[in-house]
């Protein structure tokens, strides 16, 4: 990478608890929160790691998915497919990334044949194009190249050849104790083929490195990887309170949480006197509380309620999150405090978002701010306030005409009110709203760069000073001025102006898909069976290929679960159920659903759960419109639905039991 893109980068950085060598922390710790849905950082990080190592291949390659996820996607590919030019990083990079878009192939990597970086690259996209170990021979001999060991790691352990990968895993851990990591694609590629003595002894390993380097962070994030595969749950905390303790950001130790997940944990929370949430991502946690404030309202435990809200907007500062405590205490009939959630939650959705650096999701943002606004009009009018309900109104109305507010607005006017003067006290929200309105209008546009700058959100900044110019205003040398990327601010420019039109020409669709979504998530037309629900006769497939079904379990109450192979939730029910009906009379099918018989056949070889009734039927499965799993019917003698469990909680075994004991 040339002196000229190194000098393009501009970003002041605080002090760090190691000093860097390499671009290998900054790139972990950048994995780290995009996988806590953080890119911001990860995006910052990215550049970070360029700075420390220009030609970092993966820092690219960091970059560009994190931009991507910020909705900066387009001009980091200007930027990138620009440095290509005259980079040999950012080219490898740029092409590998076109083969994942799907542009180019996994051969038209063979023009980099003549670097290192190039063959491992054309060496993986041809393994993962056709699963042949013939790709295996475009590596470089590079014995502790990360990159080498864990293809060379992950095509054996596919091909069933695990001792061979068992070998290659033992050998690399010999050599590189410090990089752990690698050792996950023996058992990440097929956990079946993982030899336990194997995984015991590289964990073992691991933990005395880590006694030994008790302050290399980097060890510590790649421990965490190796931790997380393994499922060792507590060295994993460990790793994150530890890295915690360097003064970084704590990352995720697990998977993200599905919407079951969710919504058991706010059950959970529900059935406790004082809960306190997990870690967890913002929209995590915004899901939890609404299932466990769902609970306890239902209890009649309003106060308790009120203070999970509390705990969740002292914890997450969303718009989303805000205007959902808001609504909350509007329904307790709150006013005044549903009043200050409101302008919190529009304040901070007039401010660029991490999802959204370049403030093109033009109609979600607009739909947002038309319910925060509404909602302030709303409160406005039991506050007695009319002047501020209506000129409210007004302005969701202008954002969102197909909703509630037109109604709303319609009965404010009649209001004695002298003008409508905007609602927003600041800059930056008015110039939002303005350009939400207007927005064609260069002026405008302007006026908005110039708050997004003063209020340094830099990308935002950026973005709005391109449209502005494009839009045939005099922004001098802004554009240059406030470019935060790697590569050219003229060619990154023109991206995002093209970004900003495509996504003003889609506004009006991309709404109409938004009122849509809402309406069609609030009245669903197809469900589940629930509770009364008889069910017709139905049969699936045995292990033995035999036909099992209602006629087997006739006369005989059972519980009937859904679930699949690839269901992570799922694989912790259906042991708990194996362990719980052994040596009792109760009646448990497991119906897979899973699209392939021969990959359910495969769980179940690998699984045996002996004590469950197991089945194979998708049909069934979407015949019923099971849309979660896992999903369980409990079933009486004559065959009707009695209760319904959606999704795994870490009570639901016993009460599911407990449920079908208590049917004659």
């Amino acid at each position: 990478m040339t002196a000229f893109l190194l000098a393009l980068i501009s970003i002041s950085w605080g002090a760090e608890p190691t000093v860097q060598v390499n671009a290998a922390l900054p790139i972990e710790r950048a994995k780290a929160a995009m996988a806590r849905n953080a890119p911001e950082q990860g995006r910052d990080l990215a550049i970070k790691a360029l700075q420390v190592d220009p030609e970092s291949e993966m820092a690219w390659r960091v970059y560009l998915r994190a931009s991507q996820m910020m909705g900066m996607g387009e001009v980091a590919e200007a930027e990138i497919a620009h440095a290509a030019n005259s980079d040999a990083a950012a080219r490898i990079a740029w092409m590998w990334w076109q083969v994942n878009l799907g542009i180019l192939t996994a051969n038209d990597l063979g023009v980099l044949a003549d670097s290192d970086g190039g063959r491992i690259a054309w060496a993986w996209a041809s393994y993962n194009a056709t699963a042949d170990l013939t790709a295996l021979d475009h590596l470089p001999d590079l014995p502790n190249n990360e990159m080498v060991a864990r293809l060379k790691i992950r095509a054996h352990a596919e091909a069933g050849n695990s001792k061979y990968a068992a070998r290659l895993s033992r050998s690399w851990m010999r050599d590189n104790p410090k990089q752990p990591q690698t050792l996950v694609e023996i058992w990440a590629a097929d956990p079946s083929r993982a030899i336990e003595r194997f995984k015991k002894r590289a964990v073992a390993k691991t933990r005395v490195a880590l006694t030994e380097n008790p302050k290399d962070a980097l060890l510590h994030y790649r421990s965490l990887r190796l931790f997380a595969a393994a499922r060792i749950h507590t060295d994993s905390k460990a790793a994150v309170e530890q890295i915690g303790a360097m003064g970084l950001e704590r990352p995720l130790y697990r998977t993200l949480w599905n919407t079951p997940m969710r919504e058991g944990m706010g059950h959970v929370l529900g059935m406790k006197q004082d809960g306190t949430l997990p870690d967890g991502t913002d929209e995590e946690l915004l899901d939890i509380t609404r299932s466990w404030s769902d609970s306890l309202v239902q209890k009649e435990r309003f106060e308790q309620a009120g203070a999970a809200w509390t705990q969740l907007t002292n914890t997450v500062q969303t718009p989303e999150a805000l205007l959902a405590h808001a609504q909350f205490l509007q329904q307790m009939e709150l006013s005044e405090a549903a009043l200050v959630q409101a302008e919190r939650g529009r304040i901070l959705a007039s401010e660029p978002r991490w999802n959204d650096e370049g403030d093109l999701d033009l109609a979600y943002r607009a739909l947002l701010l038309a319910d925060l606004y509404g909602i302030i009009a709303e409160l406005g009018m039991e506050e007695r306030a009319p002047k501020m309900a209506r000129t409210a109104a007004a302005i969701a109305h202008g954002l969102d005409p197909q909703q509630r507010w037109a109604t709303l607005r319609a009965g404010l006017n009649a209001l004695p009110v002298d003008g409508a003067t905007p609602v927003p006290p600041d800059v930056l929200a008015q110039s939002w709203v303005d350009s939400l309105m207007a927005p064609f209008d260069g002026g405008l546009t302007a006026e908005r760069a110039r708050a997004l700058e003063q209020a340094g959100h830099v990308d935002s900044a950026f973005v709005a000073w391109s449209v502005a110019k494009n839009q045939g205003a005099d922004v001098g040398d802004a554009v240059e001025r406030t470019y935060p990327g790697v590569g050219d601010a003229q060619v990154a420019s023109h991206a995002a102006v093209r970004a900003y039109n495509i996504a003003r020409r889609n506004y009006g669709a991309r709404l109409a898909a938004l009122h849509k979504a809402r309406n069609d998530q609030a009245m669903p037309t197809q469900v589940a069976p629930g509770p009364g629900f008889l069910l017709s006769e139905w049969t699936g497939e045995g292990i033995q290929g035999q036909g099992v079904g209602s006629a087997e379990l006739a006369g005989k109450p059972y519980l009937l679960t859904f679930w699949a192979s690839w269901c992570g939730p799922c694989l912790q029910e259906l042991p708990q159920l194996n362990q719980a009906v052994e040596g009792t009379a109760l009646n448990v099918v497991a119906l897979s659903t899973d699209a392939k018989i021969g990959v359910w056949q495969r769980a179940y070889r690998k699984h045996r759960w002996t004590q469950l009734t197991h089945i194979w039927s998708p049909r069934l499965a979407a015949t019923l419109h099971i849309e979660q799993i896992p999903t369980a019917f409990v079933v009486d003698a004559e065959g009707r639905v009695v209760n319904v469990f959606v999704g795994y909680h870490p009570n639901g075994v016993p009460e599911m039991l407990e449920a079908l004991r208590a049917l004659p």
